[in-house]
């Protein structure tokens, strides 16, 4: 069904030099988000986001913090189980590709 956009130019190739935003952009969707989901997500999910995903939405990432940036072993954000769902409790800030 299309799950992952087209690869995207390398940061060191003359169109990733030219246009790294769009690089990043591609990236973070299919190795961030896609990938991930299709290793880990449950059937469940997959079935419910990877057309979305593969259609309509590009998938967001978001690991900075206020007070650790992006230093992944500094995070203060936690997910508590709550029966059958978690609670995410923390804050994000420059949540790379959340505005589109």
């Amino acid at each position: 069904t299309g799950l992952l956009w087209p690869t995207p130019p390398l940061p060191t190739s003359r169109p990733g030099r030219r246009f790294p935003s769009v690089s990043a952009l591609v990236d973070i969707h299919n190795t961030l988000v896609n990938a991930l989901l299709i290793k880990v997500g449950s059937e469940e999910q997959k079935k419910k986001y990877l057309p979305l995903l593969s259609r309509k939405y590009p998938g967001s990432f978001c690991l900075s913090e206020p007070t650790s940036g992006s230093d992944a072993f500094a995070l203060k954000t936690v997910a508590k189980k709550d029966g059958e769902h978690y609670i995410i409790n923390g804050s994000k800030m420059w949540i790379s590709n959340s505005d589109l």
